[in-house]
């Protein structure tokens, strides 16, 4: 502790830490701001704050809007504040509908009230537009009553399509959507959106049968797949100890 008070104390003179183990104290010669600073940190040695774990998770489905809006059931809203049951079903009815293409539990981020994390993964290539990928940022609140409010940003780029330029070059056509909301939230339960941009991809395309004149591209052209993203971000907090 007394290392941690000499280390927010300027090198000069006149100014020393020392412990009065007889009374049990800290003994602090400083300038009255450099004291009230030394004093704040010596409250929040004595209270640790309680960390705050966030679980991310990202989900994406090849359901069109009305599909979804009918798997999601009593959820109506771009955001939702779900509790565990109410997202393992969720995840449930996903998997039974056959039309989850990716499932990925982002690595947890450790934090604690007030200070904001990001995670994010691009996908950077030749082309000169926007990259694909996707951000995320989250701000976790602890008031004084114990009450948790949870802040989250998100960002995606998507590639929906491509271009050809005049010199017979083609570069991808991209997406990107930001969504941000903010709601009073428990421990353990989790904060819904599948607001972010959809993606449509062809599956199942015969690369070679595909062009014969006229039947090539409505028999061997595969069909369009749209596919939706849904986020998850869980806050779990850690009491100190």
């Amino acid at each position: 502790m007394v290392a941690r008070v000499e280390a927010l104390l300027p090198q000069s003179d006149g100014q020393f830490v020392r412990v009065d183990q007889r009374h049990n104290e800290i003994v602090v010669s400083a300038s009255k701001e450099r004291q009230a600073s030394i004093a704040k940190a010596l409250r929040r040695a004595d209270h640790p704050e309680p960390g705050i774990m966030l679980k991310w998770r990202l989900i994406n489905v090849a359901l069109d809007r009305k599909a979804l809006d009918s798997l999601r059931g009593q959820w109506h809203d771009q955001w939702a504040v779900l509790s565990p049951n109410e997202v393992t079903r969720l995840v449930e009815k996903l998997r039974k509908s056959g039309r989850v293409r990716a499932d990925m539990n982002i690595p947890m981020s450790l934090t604690r009230s007030g200070v904001e994390v990001t995670t994010s993964s691009w996908i950077e290539d030749d082309s000169k537009v926007a990259p694909e990928g996707t951000e995320f940022r989250a701000l976790p609140r602890l008031s004084g009553n114990g009450a948790l409010t949870l802040g989250v940003w998100a960002k995606q780029t998507v590639t929906i399509g491509e271009n050809r330029s005049a010199s017979g070059s083609t570069y991808p056509i991209r997406s990107t959507r930001c969504l941000h909301h903010e709601t009073r939230i428990k421990s353990g339960e989790t904060l819904v959106t599948d607001g972010l941009p959809s993606k449509s991809t062809v599956r199942h395309r015969i690369p070679v049968l595909c062009r014969l004149p006229l039947v090539g591209p409505s028999i061997f052209g595969g069909r369009e797949e749209v596919t939706s993203s849904i986020l998850m971000a869980s806050p779990v907090v850690i009491p100190a100890h």
